[in-house]
């Protein structure tokens, strides 16, 4: 039986290698999962990947069998391992082994620690390797590290932390601090082609299959420590960041009432979504247009990167301790030489590469140089204020290295997307408002209640569709506002419905389509909609409750829903007897009035 770190090691390697199969199965192309191998000191991760490497090499079929057997027992309680288990154990291991020493071995692991000091990016050749690992003909599978992860790896398939060697200083603080940023900086939604459409936001969350979930979901391997674990919870909440663990799940289920489905609007009524098309290449004159902000960047850059550093002298970035260093603007000619050095250590930016994704540009000058690209753009670092002195020219050409690559990010990303047009197009009721299935993991750090999902009892209320709202505090305090509002409402309409949207239909989402300077591609659509006949009129009001901490990020999505006006828009296959609106946030307490603007638009008397 493999000691400790490698027991976690090959969990974790079973586990992604389990990834990459259910991708597989479901014709997901190129999905290729990433683990992180996080130790204290570069010489312990050194032995670590000696000792993976040598174990991965000796794995044979009855090792493998033995281990699977074991670990089974061992690890009943974790929902993601059973199931990797039971997948393996169904398996030819034959050619498991045979897969498996071929996806982890010498070629496809990588050490990232030589240097010491200057962080994971800080060689040009590790900077290729780690910021290319999404593509198809970068081999590596697993990473090994001592420094943190930085602001400028925006890998996005990475699925696994594993963190090794926590004997010493485990229990520190400061230490899981350190943990909790690395978590928040490895959860980012990896964007894969399914069923040919690439998506940004997540689509298995309602999914009936536990193990598609998998494909969505990032897992860090640690011990079982309650003093560590508590720590690690308290880093988290002060970063306001929500993880489940790997066990205690719950399934709640809400089916649509059987007296909803006789009613006519259930029968015969219809839903809105905007329908979309594509951009044309004419359409891409600018920055704003691949979604980047024009006029400024600010890039998070600590310039302690060694674990060492964090462990003696962390500081959590926020307004109250940090500075701002001006670090180029495109504008300034005296910037010019720093900034075609950035943009010559990034092979995106060559003139032949560019223009398959900027069909406008003229040239890289152009690009550089125009307001309508990086002209009017200014790159701002903010540093923990501990540093008193300025950055470095190298700083601040590092500092350029990760704004140009969050740019070409967003450039890849928002090219050849679809837009949305004013036409809004009709979806049957019956085919968007079906029972579902939601599977609710049991926070492992102690949120606030608001944040917890629990059923909510609602066979009482004619006016809901479902027998049970599954929502947190924020969308249950939402319905229980439409509920003191039901009796206003049937004075002035004959029937009130709110539908809870649950996404059961996977293209019916909402577009931006009006034009504004930072285009958004992405689909949306509100958690609820406020359905209203008054026997002549069916007015439908979409509604989103939003936590106070998300209504700047979201902002462009309440432009978006304010932009609905029965004027603004095209009904197609509808007379003029549906009107929709989409009205502003809904906070606690009714904080943005959302009862005063449905006063406003006479919707509510």
């Amino acid at each position: 039986m493999p000691k400790l770190n490698m027991q976690k090691l090959l969990n974790a390697v079973l586990l992604s290698q389990y990834r990459k199969r259910i991708a597989r199965k479901l014709s997901i192309p190129d999905f290729k999962p990433v683990l992180l191998v996080k130790s204290n000191r570069i010489k312990t991760s050194k032995i670590v990947k000696d000792e993976f490497l040598a174990m991965m090499n000796e794995l044979s079929t009855e090792s493998l069998h033995e281990f699977l057997v074991a670990n089974k027992k061992i690890n009943s309680n974790s929902r993601a391992l059973s199931m990797t288990y039971d997948y393996w154990l169904s398996q030819d291991l034959v050619k498991a082994v045979s897969e498996l020493k071929q996806d982890f071995n010498i070629n496809t692991t990588i050490n990232v620690n030589e240097g010491g000091t200057k962080g994971i990016l800080a060689d040009n050749n590790d900077f290729k390797n780690l910021n290319t690992l999404e593509d198809i003909n970068n081999p590596f599978r697993i990473i090994f590290a001592v420094a943190k992860l930085t602001e400028g790896w925006d890998v996005l398939n990475l699925f696994d932390i594993v963190r090794v060697s926590e004997e010493k200083e485990s229990n520190s603080l400061k230490q899981t601090n350190s943990e909790a940023q690395l978590i928040g900086r490895g959860a980012r939604y990896y964007p894969f082609i399914y069923k040919g459409k690439r998506s940004y936001t997540r689509r298995f969350d309602n999914a009936s299959s536990s193990e598609i979930k998998l494909l969505e979901t990032l897992y860090y391997h640690t011990i079982n420590d309650s003093k560590y674990i508590d720590n690690l919870n308290k880093s988290f909440d002060k970063m306001d960041l929500i993880v489940n663990q790997d066990q205690d799940y719950q399934t709640f289920t809400a089916q649509v009432k059987a007296s909803f489905k006789k009613t006519a609007f259930y029968q015969n009524g219809n839903l809105f979504y905007n329908r979309t098309e594509e951009v044309p290449d004419s359409e891409y004159k600018g920055i704003g247009d691949y979604g980047i902000n024009s006029f400024s960047m600010i890039i998070d850059y600590n310039t302690s990167t060694t674990e060492n550093e964090l462990r003696s002298d962390f500081l959590q970035i926020n307004e109250s301790n940090t500075k701002y260093d001006n670090v180029a603007d495109f504008s300034n000619k005296e910037d010019y030489r720093l900034i075609k050095k950035a943009i010559a250590r990034n092979k995106f930016y060559r003139f032949d590469n560019m223009k398959r994704y900027l069909p406008m540009i003229n040239s890289i000058q152009d690009f550089i140089e125009s307001p309508n690209w990086l002209g009017k753009l200014k790159v701002i670092a903010q540093v923990p204020d501990q540093y008193d002195i300025n950055l470095s020219p190298m700083d601040k050409l590092k500092v350029l290295d990760i704004a140009l690559h969050r740019i070409q990010v967003s450039i890849v990303k928002n090219y050849r997307k679809e837009r949305g047009t004013n036409e809004f197009l009709p979806i049957a009721v019956r085919d968007a408002v079906k029972g579902y299935s939601k599977v609710v993991p049991q926070p492992s750090n102690r949120k606030v209640v608001s944040e917890l999902i629990k059923p909510k009892k609602m066979t009482g209320n004619d006016w809901f569709p479902y027998d049970y709202a599954i929502t947190d505090q924020l969308e249950s305090s939402l319905i229980n506002l439409v509920g003191s509002l039901i009796e206003d409402f049937k004075k002035k309409y004959n029937h009130v419905y709110l539908i809870r949207n649950e996404e059961t239909i996977s293209n019916w989402t909402l577009h931006e389509f009006e034009d504004k300077d930072t285009k958004h591609y992405e689909g949306y659509m509100p958690d609820f909609i406020l359905a209203l006949d008054d026997g002549n009129i069916m007015y439908q009001v979409y509604i989103e409750p939003k936590g106070e901490q998300l209504l700047e990020r979201d902002a462009w999505k309440q432009d978006l829903l304010e932009s609905i006006r029965p004027e603004n828009i095209k009904l197609m296959g509808e007379n003029e007897d549906v009107r929709l609106y989409g009205i502003r946030f809904y906070t606690h307490s009714d904080g943005r009035n959302i009862v005063g603007e449905l006063h406003d638009l006479d919707i509510l008397d």
